[in-house]
């Protein structure tokens, strides 16, 4: 059966709450700066959201794009993760599903929506990739030269939301994951300061 899940947008008022679920997710990282760029960008299509199930915070998850649509057709997924507690419940396939949808939903008005990517680490997340792998269609190895790739173990997952695109794969484009992670210790200076 099917759990309705409530997706809480993430805003200023809730950001610091928000940061520190996040950082109890995952560990050592800090989602701070990517929620105020998304907060701060008024692109309605950029968004993370606390997910509550029967008033108790179960996960958080988000879609972003650092790049412009026509650039990359991509919208990607953002720490999409599910509270240890909730694990083995089939919450973590909802949520991912539900955070397809709405970007289904935006796919329908704007033809230049043609793909839900995310990235992710083999090493660091095993049993995510098994979901992903389930899930989405397309998995590719990242490994752009001098970009972060978490030692080798990085992937990128794809789902095809238009299937008349020809470019459906990401073929090892530059992700500038570097940047990424710069923005976690800037969000862990600020969230602590």
């Amino acid at each position: 059966m099917k759990e309705k899940l409530n997706f809480v947008k993430i805003t200023r008022e809730n950001i610091d709450f928000a940061t520190k679920f996040q950082m109890s997710i995952f560990d050592g990282e800090c989602g701070y700066e990517h929620f105020l760029y998304t907060i701060d960008s008024n692109n309605k299509y950029l968004s993370y959201y606390l997910v509550y199930l029967n008033n108790e915070l179960v996960g958080i998850t988000g879609i972003y794009s650092f790049e412009q649509l026509e650039e990359t057709n991509s919208l990607w997924l953002g720490w999409f993760g599910l509270d240890p507690k909730y694990r083995g419940m089939g919450l973590g396939k909802q949520m991912l599903l539900d955070t397809m949808d709405i970007v289904k939903e935006y796919a329908k008005n704007d033809d230049r929506i043609k793909y839900f990517r995310l990235y992710t680490s083999t090493r660091d997340n095993p049993i995510a990739c098994k979901l992903y792998r389930e899930v989405m269609d397309i998995e590719e190895k990242y490994d752009y030269p001098g970009d972060f790739d978490y030692d080798g173990t990085c992937l990128i997952f794809t789902k095809i939301l238009d299937p008349n695109d020809q470019n459906k794969k990401w073929n090892n484009r530059f992700l500038n994951l570097n940047r990424i992670v710069e923005q976690e210790i800037e969000g862990v200076k600020k969230l602590f300061e």
